[in-house]
């Protein structure tokens, strides 16, 4: 689970809230914890049930590993300077635009084992 993806929309302000995904997978228990622990420096809270505690995680294979993610009340810079310090790089970014002018910004971060 060293990939994370880190969203936002460019309409709501420079207030947040950020988004926090990724994929949960049996055996990642190290890197589950670590996220976790910065998922806890950022006062994030999960918005998935079945996720965010690694016993529940464990219970499912790779194959059908649940999909989880955490919310932030705060802007992206904020969030991506504090994974930043808990290891994570950027790897990549991207912006998108719906028809109402909506912008979605995501980033891929990356954290070496």
């Amino acid at each position: 689970m060293p990939y994370i993806l880190v969203r936002s929309y460019l309409n709501s302000g420079f207030g947040g809230p950020t988004f926090i995904d990724y994929h949960a997978k049996v055996g990642e228990q190290g890197e589950f914890e670590s996220l976790r622990s910065a998922m806890s420096h950022l006062l994030a809270y999960c918005t998935r049930r079945g996720c965010c505690d690694y016993s529940e995680v464990s219970l499912a294979n790779n194959h059908n590993a649940p999909y989880c993610s955490y919310q932030i009340n705060e802007p992206p810079y904020l969030v991506l300077n504090s994974l930043e310090k808990h290891g994570y790089k950027v790897v990549a970014a991207n912006s998108a635009a719906d028809a109402v002018q909506n912008v979605l910004q995501i980033w891929t971060l990356h954290k070496q084992a």
